[in-house]
């Protein structure tokens, strides 16, 4: 997975989980952990930017990005 560099790819990323999340009520362990080691590389404002759109778009989910899986 390529490190996301930019706002518009945050926001894709966030648009995705918003939309699995919406379809199934959880998010798959591979995209989960696949996001989390993007959020550990990325620079800090498009770390900001990540958590930013998802508490907006879709809260729910932050439980995944909290410290890595879903406790």
């Amino acid at each position: 997975m390529r490190i996301w560099n930019s706002y518009p790819e945050v926001e894709k990323a966030v648009e995705t989980i918003d939309s699995i999340y919406s379809k199934h009520g959880s998010l798959p362990p591979p995209l989960v952990e696949a996001y989390n080691k993007n959020l550990e590389k990325a620079r800090r404002g498009i770390v900001a930017r990540f958590y930013e759109e998802l508490s907006e778009r879709c809260p729910e989910a932050m439980k995944y990005f909290m410290g890595g899986e879903e406790k």
